[in-house]
């Protein structure tokens, strides 16, 4: 059995080896062994042929960088509409972008908007927001130059589950690949492959490390695409100047002449877009993350469980005014949340709180077991106030766009019991509403 302990070097299994590999990966750290036993260790998620990890929150933006270079991308609003630029923001660009989108954290937030309004422009990649709820609206926003769809598997905090596979169809249709944000729903809750996506990405912090210590990303090959379509990907499918001349399609992509086959993407992510970008996993990260990985299957069903009684426990208490969550039959998605998600769609969902902004702001100051957090899916139950936090930057117009009204509450229900964590909701909303 090997051992399992914090390194910074690479271990060379043999002189050959090292030759091979040592001037790419010992001054970029990108091999480490325990980054490698992770994205072995990947096959937990019951992934696609490849699995890149990243240090940070990195791995949206170097998939979107590595696949939408000086093209267009389109991406779902996360359940609401977009808010345009002024007509000035938009004189030399064509549709209409996302004042605000929301996302895991604020740092995550204002890291994403600032993003799409502005690094993805400088390096001329447009990004067009659409309904998700409306997979016409996907195949209307497409145009020539198009890259890819993008979308989360639930929505967050409004919890909406959109129609994937329909989704995955359009873009088929139209020789894109589909590219799914699964944060929310890790194998076995959900398994996008399964549904028609090409790439998944993943924040580790969440539900996959599970314990709110490190900070990382994953990106996810299915490895079936057809890169070679409509010549839409010349990074991928001609040769690389700045990796000797390598076509990363004849040597990695889906063909029986490969070297390695359905690798395409992510030998392009880690030989290209993280080796000169950076962005690597730590080791003792990579470690840390590999103790959640071999623990999620077991701590994906019991957050589901948790939530969903939770989630009807809140749908009944008098001081709550509403509850979102898919696993509700109260919710519009809920029969294709039960469909896609059997064991419930996540464990992250919102309720309104009678009383407003101000029993808002009471409620997270008298929760005792409960954590006021702006991560989601730890082991803890954690719980934030949107409109005093995490978007209280906004405009009031700004918030209600995006669902946030002064009565919601996010939860992110975690594994204590449940008992436990009902009794803390009751105390908390009790001595909030009552001012």
């Amino acid at each position: 059995m090997t051992p399992s302990h914090p390194e910074g070097v690479i271990v060379f299994p043999g002189a050959s080896t090292s030759a091979k590999i040592g001037l790419v990966e010992e001054r970029q750290r990108i091999g480490m062994t325990k980054e490698r036993t992770f994205e072995t260790g990947g096959e937990v998620l019951r992934v696609g042929s490849k699995v890149v990890v990243f240090d940070g929150n990195s791995q949206r933006e170097l998939a979107i960088t590595d696949i939408g270079t000086k093209r267009v991308f389109i991406e779902s609003p996360y359940g609401f509409k977009p808010v345009p630029y002024s007509k000035e923001d938009r004189s030399s660009q064509q549709g209409a972008y996302s004042s605000y989108f929301r996302t895991k954290t604020e740092v995550a937030q204002e890291q994403v908007r600032a993003m799409v309004k502005a690094r993805l422009r400088d390096l001329g990649i447009e990004a067009r927001m659409v309904d998700s709820s409306d997979p016409a609206s996907f195949a209307t926003a497409i145009d020539q130059d198009t890259r890819f769809l993008y979308l989360e598997s639930v929505g967050n905090p409004k919890g909406n589950v959109d129609d994937i596979p329909e989704i995955a169809r359009v873009a088929r249709a139209h020789g894109l690949p589909l590219v799914i944000d699964n944060t929310m729903c890790p194998p076995p809750i959900f398994n996008p492959f399964a549904h028609g996506a090409d790439l998944v990405v993943y924040s580790l912090t969440k539900m996959i490390g599970g314990h709110g210590t490190s900070v990382g990303g994953a990106v996810v090959e299915k490895g079936d695409f057809d890169w070679t379509q409509q010549g839409r990907f010349p990074e991928l499918t001609e040769p690389d100047p700045a990796y000797h001349g390598v076509n990363f399609w004849e040597a990695f992509g889906d063909h029986e002449n490969a070297v390695a086959r359905g690798r395409a993407f992510t030998v392009k992510m880690r030989s290209g877009v993280l080796r000169d970008l950076g962005a690597c996993l730590s080791p003792f990260n990579s470690f840390l993350f590999l103790q959640g990985l071999e623990t999620l299957p077991l701590r994906a069903a019991r957050h589901c469980e948790n939530a969903l009684a939770v989630a009807q426990f809140l749908e009944s208490h008098p001081a709550v005014a509403w509850v979102n969550y898919a696993g509700l039959p109260s919710h519009p998605d809920f029969a294709r949340a039960r469909r896609l998600m059997p064991l419930g769609p996540s464990a992250v969902f919102g309720f309104g709180i009678k009383g407003g902004l101000e029993a808002g702001k009471r409620f997270i100051r008298s929760v005792k077991l409960c954590s006021h957090l702006a991560n989601i899916l730890d082991a803890k139950t954690l719980v934030i106030h949107p409109a005093s936090t995490t978007h209280q930057q906004l405009t009031e117009e700004e918030r209600l766009a995006g669902g946030v009204t002064p009565d919601f509450i996010r939860l992110s229900v975690g594994l204590e019991s449940v008992a436990d964590i009902t009794a803390d909701l009751d105390q908390a909303l009790r001595v909030a509403v009552k001012g």
